[in-house]
C-alpha cells in the first residue's frame, strides 16, 4: 500500500486534520498508547499552524499583487497621471536626451513579434501531479500540451493564465511509470501565436 500526502497546500491542511481528528478513534486500535496518540497529533497541530500560514501568506500576496494592479491600471495606464505627464515632457520640446536617459522614461526593449515567440516552460515532479511553470512574456497566458514519450499526437491539457499548471492525470496504467512530455504555445485573445516551446519531459509513477 502506497503512502498518501497531499502536495497542494489546501489539500494538505484538511488531511492533517482529519488525520489528527480520526487518530483519535483509531489510535489505540492500532497499538498506540494514549501519550503515542497526544505526541502524534501535537505534530499534526504543528504542521497544521505551518500550512495555514503559508496559505495566509499566500492570500495576502494575491490581494496585494491584485491591488497593486489595480493601481497600476489607474495611474500608469497611458492616460493616467504618471504617463500623461511624462507624455507631456516627450512633446514640449524641454525634455533633453541627458533627461531622457537619467529618468529612464524612454523604452529600450524590442517590440513583440507573435510569429517569433516562444514559450518558455520547467516540470516538476510532485506528488501524484506534475508542475508546469511559465513566464507569459506579453501573452494572455499558454495552452498546455502532453504525451507519452514515443507517441506522435500532442493532447492539449488546459489553457493557463498563471503559472504554475499542475497536470493530475492519472498513470495510463496503474502502478506502471511513464515517460511524460510536456510542450506549451502562448495565446493571445483565444489564438495561438509564436512557436511551440521546446518540450520538457519526466518520469512519472504516480
Amino acid at each position: 500500500m502506497a503512502d498518501f500526502v497531499p502536495g497542494d497546500n489546501p489539500n494538505l491542511i484538511v488531511w492533517l486534520t482529519n488525520l489528527r481528528d480520526r487518530i483519535a478513534v483509531h489510535g489505540a486500535t492500532l497499538g498506540m498508547t494514549a501519550a503515542q496518540i497526544t505526541a502524534f497529533q501535537a505534530v499534526l497541530d504543528e504542521l497544521i499552524t505551518e500550512a495555514q500560514g503559508v496559505s495566509a501568506a499566500k492570500n495576502a500576496l494575491a490581494a496585494a499583487v491584485a491591488s497593486l494592479d489595480s493601481l497600476k491600471l489607474a495611474k500608469l495606464s497611458k492616460t493616467g497621471l504618471v504617463r500623461s505627464e511624462i507624455a507631456k515632457w516627450k512633446t514640449s520640446g524641454l525634455l533633453t536626451t541627458s533627461m531622457t536617459a537619467d529618468m529612464k522614461v524612454a523604452g529600450t526593449g524590442t517590440a513583440f513579434d507573435p510569429v517569433s515567440y516562444k514559450a518558455a516552460i520547467t516540470a516538476e515532479l510532485h506528488p501524484a501531479f506534475v508542475r508546469i511553470k511559465f513566464k507569459k512574456l506579453g501573452v494572455d497566458g499558454l495552452n498546455i500540451y502532453s504525451r507519452l514519450k514515443g507517441q506522435p499526437a500532442w493532447k492539449k491539457l488546459s489553457f493557463d493564465s498563471n503559472s504554475p499548471y499542475d497536470d493530475h492525470t492519472e498513470l495510463a496504467v496503474a502502478g506502471t511509470p511513464e515517460v511524460r512530455e510536456y510542450r506549451a504555445l502562448g495565446v493571445i485573445a483565444d489564438e495561438e501565436i509564436g512557436q511551440p516551446s521546446d518540450i520538457v519531459s519526466v518520469t512519472f509513477a504516480g
